[in-house]
């Protein structure tokens, strides 16, 4: 696999994070509801512990299913969700706390989420070789058995 083939491949993904960020502010604008309290009592909940738990619990899924190839595309859609969430936050925080909010966004959920994006952008990378490996053994193994 060239470098070229690797470019386009995250010139995508990054398209489809853009994509996904702009629909989650779009979303989030048409949105006729006020969140403000419940943004304000979600960091006192314990919904933050099953919050975490789905964040390690989904790419391990993914990697386990990668052997049957569903794994590619649990990880494209974790990545779209991800963007997606990103942009809804970003509308709600610079919403209902105008500058602070906004700040307070780029520090914590932008970085701390954009980490968990490159994460899992090399996790596609590597369910990807997974399978590129799998299928060649699976054509080598063919070969085979039609010498045999």
């Amino acid at each position: 696999m060239g470098t070229s083939t690797q470019k386009r491949k995250l010139i995508y993904i990054l398209l489809i994070m853009i994509l996904s960020f702009i629909l989650g502010l779009l979303y989030a604008s048409k949105l006729d509801i006020n969140l403000k309290k419940d943004i304000i009592s979600l960091a006192n909940s314990q919904t933050i512990n099953n919050i975490n738990y789905f964040h390690i619990g989904a790419p391990i899924i993914a990697l386990l299913c990668s052997f049957i190839f569903i794994g590619i595309v649990m990880i494209i859609i974790l990545i779209m969700f991800e963007s997606f969430s990103i942009g809804v936050c970003t509308y709600y925080y610079s919403k209902y706390f105008k500058i602070k909010g906004l700040i307070y966004n780029v520090i914590t959920i932008i970085f701390s989420k954009s980490l968990y994006l490159f994460l899992l952008i090399i996790l596609l990378f590597l369910i990807v070789k997974i399978i590129n490996r799998v299928i060649n053994k699976n054509k080598d193994s063919e070969k085979l058995f039609t010498y045999i």
